[in-house]
């Protein structure tokens, strides 16, 4: 009943504009397979295999035959900035990297460039108003399958996702030093899970249409978000419902609709199940700790990337492609660095480009969080949803390191494009090239009546 009402809610639009959008359901399969980082092991055997590559590709195609790489409109700020990460991303690993002595890593290379064009990409597609409704009913849809792969691993329990393949260890993160597990969908750990999760769930509760369709929203999200207990989900959806708040009276009546009925499940829950928010209580309140070894670790990692990187003469430009094994044991300890990255997206930037490209970084997430501020009395309820994702990826950035998440970062854009004023499809395919002639969503031309055709002799 609730997945029903979400989907009903996601497909009502405004000003009797349903009629100008056209259904594509090949980008609704697309955005409903944003969650799935990786094909579950129990349907591959044991086999990992990533799907975060297939999904880029797919959304730069999408982008390329419907003409949105080639419009020659004004660029947007956060366009410019992308733009300008991609130009310092190639120099610094094509260039600066023979200039320094070190070797070029072509499949850094690809990786890094990739996903930044698949960002530009996923921008522009949600910025099209002719695919707005297709994008709200996948990402509705990817809400829905989130919430029910969770619900799957919590019934499974430890043993069978163990007998599965999900051993912990290298590839996957989520046990627990009671000895338990938290869910983590189709990503690696339950960070990047919850915060995927608490953005898509966000964008979707904010952008329904109806009351019952905010509170279905809002409810299965906060519940999904809290089970994974991860506290840079749940400290940014705060702050997003606070930014909102501040921001439009409009805003803070839709808010009450969530609040008020999910704050009163709550209590009734805790009033008669009592302890059952206690993990969740307890692991926020673990972040003020001074002995809490997860706060403890990203101070240190923080410091050493910063001291490596200027003991090496590399502040400015960063070590590039050099391997962080070689690099940060001597900083942190072999125990810390384990960890095989800084654990912020801010300081990843800075260990890989230096302090030019966490600069730059810094640039992209300030216009990605400036763009649905300024555009959420124009745009509406898309803006209020992209709010929660600007701000929630920006509490993400701070404390994890979700750059290396495709899916995770093809959905923040994507959701960041709807969450400003739309742009026209045909108005971005004058500009296509003659050489391409095929499209993802197709215009269908109206047969001749069979008055109008000539008659054969």
């Amino acid at each position: 009943m609730i997945g029903r009402e979400l989907l009903r809610s996601s497909a009502a639009q405004v000003g009797g504009e349903v009629r100008e959008q056209r259904q594509s359901w090949k980008l609704i399969l697309l955005c409903l397979v944003l969650p799935i980082s990786f094909v579950p092991l129990e349907i591959t055997s044991g086999r990992v295999v990533s799907v975060g590559p297939f999904i880029l590709g797919a959304f730069v195609l999408c982008a390329v035959v419907n003409g949105l790489f080639f419009s020659r409109r004004r660029l947007l700020g956060l366009e410019v900035a992308l733009i300008a990460l991609i130009c310092w991303t190639v120099g610094r690993l094509l260039v600066i990297a023979p200039l320094s002595g070190e070797s070029v890593d072509p499949a850094l290379l690809l990786r890094e460039v990739g996903l930044l064009l698949g960002c530009l990409a996923a921008l522009r597609i949600g910025q099209s108003f002719e695919l707005r409704e297709s994008i709200m009913r996948g990402v509705t849809l990817a809400l829905i399958a989130s919430v029910a792969l969770e619900a799957y691993q919590l019934w499974a329990g430890l043993p069978r996702l163990e007998a599965a393949g999900y051993v912990p260890g290298e590839d996957y993160y989520y046990a627990t030093e009671e000895g338990g597990y938290r869910p983590f969908g189709a990503f690696s750990g339950p960070t990047t899970f919850a915060t995927h999760l608490a953005m898509l769930g966000g964008f979707v509760t904010m952008s329904a249409s109806t009351k019952l369709g905010k509170w279905s929203a809002g409810f299965v999200t906060l519940s999904g978000v809290a089970v994974a207990e991860t506290r840079a989900a749940v400290i940014g959806l705060m702050i997003a419902a606070l930014v909102l708040a501040l921001r439009s009276p409009e805003v803070r009546r839709s808010l009450s609709l969530i609040v008020v009925p999910v704050g009163l499940i709550t209590a009734a829950v805790g009033l008669a199940v009592p302890g059952v928010f206690s993990p969740l209580t307890d692991r926020m309140l673990s972040a003020v700790e001074q002995t809490d070894t997860s706060r403890l670790s990203r101070v240190a990692l923080w410091r050493g990337v910063f001291d490596a990187t200027a003991e090496r003469g590399h502040l400015l430009d960063g070590l590039g492609a050099t391997p962080w094994n070689e690099v940060m044991p001597s900083q942190v300890g072999l125990a810390v660095a384990a960890y095989g990255h800084p654990h912020s997206n801010f300081f990843q930037e800075w260990y890989r480009y230096g302090m030019v490209g966490a600069l730059l970084f810094v640039a992209v997430v300030l216009a990605l969080t400036a763009r649905p501020l300024r555009n959420i009395r124009e745009s509406g309820r898309y803006a209020a949803g992209g709010v929660v994702v600007a701000v929630v990826f920006l509490v993400d950035s701070v404390f994890n390191n979700s750059l290396s998440s495709a899916n995770f970062v093809l959905t923040v854009f994507l959701l960041i494009g709807m969450a400003g004023p739309e742009v026209r499809l045909a108005q971005s395919r004058d500009h296509k090239p003659r050489w391409l002639r095929r499209r993802l969503c197709p215009q269908r031309r109206p047969r001749p009546h069979p008055v109008d055709r000539p008659l054969s002799i």
